[in-house]
Order: C-alpha cells, then structure tokens, then sequence
C-alpha cells in the first residue's frame, strides 16, 4: 500500500486546479456545442423557442466563464483530495465531500514533475485528477511507487522550467 496523506501545496496545488479548471471547461464547452446545434436545428421554429434556446445558450457562456473567476478557500478545500491511496489494485482519492477510485491498470502515464507525480488516465475517467505529491507519502516508499509503474513514468522535470 502507498499512501499520500495532506492537502497539495506549491506546485502540485496550482496544477491541480488548472487540470480541474480544464474538465469543467470541456463539460461547459461540450454543453454550448449542444444547445448551439439546437438553436441552429431550431431557428425556423417559433420565435419563443428560438429565444429560449438563447438564453440557454447565454446561461452556459456566463458559467464558462464563471470557472475562469479563482476558487475561493472553501471550494478549494471541498475539491482537493485530502489522501491519495494506491492499494488492492486500485486509485482512490478521498475529498471533503467525495471519493474517487481507478484501476491502477488504467494509469496511461505517469508525469514525475519534480514535486509531485501527475497521473494521466484515459478519457473514460475524465475529471479524476489524480497528483501526488512526494512529500505527503505517510505510507510506503517511492522507490515503490515508481516500481509500480516502471515503464509508464515520464521525467517532466525540465518541461516546466
């Protein structure tokens, strides 16, 4: 079993909430592309309609850019995995108010950034960020960590330079 136990500071923190930033991005973005292809579907219906899937559309640019506006403390300690817990075969990270689990099986890569590892999952786990950061392992080793993906980690640490 190897554990990261704490809340991500530094660098591990700012990534992490520009990976979140990012899906809830995407989700609005895929959202607009929707209610944009029923506003085109429907332009020659009724008026009342066409004004409805408007505002409609209106309503998904305001939340879109509404997840540009910064997180304030509570929402951030809300979303941020508070442990990270890699055991049985399977990824689970606890939050405040959740908790996420992934096969360890289906961790495409694994980016060693210097201070933390970031996980890449594939689009079937959208929205599960998974980063560790080395310095919270409470439980296990590094070296074991890194053992468990031999083959899949990718050094990162000039990339960000």
């Amino acid at each position: 079993m190897i554990r990261f136990d704490g809340a991500l500071t530094g660098e591990a923190e700012k990534r992490f909430f520009q990976k979140q930033r990012g899906c809830e991005q995407v989700i609005l973005l895929s959202a607009t592309a929707v209610a944009a292809a029923l506003w085109l579907l429907c332009t020659y219906q009724t008026a009342l309609f066409s004004l409805m899937v408007e505002i409609l559309i209106g309503g998904f640019a305001i939340v879109f850019l509404a997840t540009l506006i910064p997180k304030g403390q509570k929402e951030k300690k809300r979303l941020m995995p508070q442990s990270v817990t890699l055991a049985n075969g399977y990824i689970t990270a606890v939050c405040a108010t959740k908790k996420k689990r992934c096969p360890i099986a289906d961790v495409k890569e694994v980016q060693d950034c210097k201070t933390y590892y970031e996980l890449v999952l594939p689009l079937s786990h959208f929205g599960f960020v998974c980063i560790c950061q080395k310095d919270r392992l409470s439980q296990g080793s590094l070296a074991e960590f890194e053992e468990l993906f031999e083959g899949k980690i990718t050094d990162m640490t000039g990339y960000f330079d």
